[in-house]
């Protein structure tokens, strides 16, 4: 390739890079509108946008909702969290719970209603939730459902399944709160995993005491001992 052609090539490829960055930017500012409208995980319908709305992935159960019931779900949204700042966790969990009425599709109601069972320590309840916000988004990655489900089971002692999901968050973010949190369940783990030993430990010892006296006692039986009378 003579010097002429490598530098029609390199023009060739300057253009393409153009070409591509322009797409680039043209999907990137496509992307950034569409944001302005997933608001508090919702997508509010407009007349601009409620074409490309409805050709947005059908697999993750958006809340398509109007303006009106948006606005409803952040007063009802905004009432839990002050109530849940107030250690008012009745009252929290009445208001989460009418926000997953309005918008049964929203991950946020079961997102703040598990924290609030939580903090009353019904942790199948937190779960419960949990499992409900995963569920629709299809089990995607969260890392509020799935610390606060990892929280639950670590209280209800099902460490297995709380390393699980600790494992999983530590994959995308690492804070002192998130490793604390392994190191507990790790720590909870171990202890199990001993006391299990120790037990079966116990078990083989009564055993071969157990053994060790019916061996005695045939022989006992075998020759009895001598008494003087």
């Amino acid at each position: 390739m003579n010097s002429f052609e490598i530098q029609r090539q390199i023009q060739r490829n300057a253009l393409e890079r153009a070409d591509y960055l322009g797409e680039l930017q043209e999907w990137q500012n496509t992307m950034n509108e569409k944001d302005q409208h997933l608001q508090n995980g919702h997508l509010i319908m407009t007349k601009k946008n409620n074409n490309d709305i409805r050709n947005i992935q059908e697999s993750i159960k958006l809340n398509y909702v109007d303006e009106d019931t948006h606005d409803e779900f952040l007063k009802l949204k905004k009432l839990g969290n002050e109530a849940f700042k107030n250690e008012d966790y009745n009252d929290a969990i009445i208001y989460y719970t009418q926000c997953i009425d309005l918008c049964p599709n929203n991950i946020l109601g079961y997102s703040n209603r598990s924290i609030c069972y939580i903090k009353q320590e019904n942790y199948q309840l937190a779960i419960d939730d949990c499992n409900e916000g995963l569920l629709l988004i299809n089990n995607i990655y969260n890392e509020k459902l799935l610390y606060r489900r990892a929280t639950a089971y670590y209280s209800l002692k099902k460490y297995q399944a709380a390393y699980k999901d600790i494992k999983l968050i530590l994959k995308y973010k690492k804070t002192k709160g998130i490793i604390a949190l392994k190191d507990k369940i790790l720590g909870a783990i171990e202890y199990k995993e001993q006391k299990h030993l120790k037990e079966i430990k116990y078990q083989e010892d009564l055993k071969k005491q157990q053994l060790k006296k019916k061996k005695q006692d045939k022989k006992i039986l075998k020759n009895p001992p001598n008494i003087k009378r």
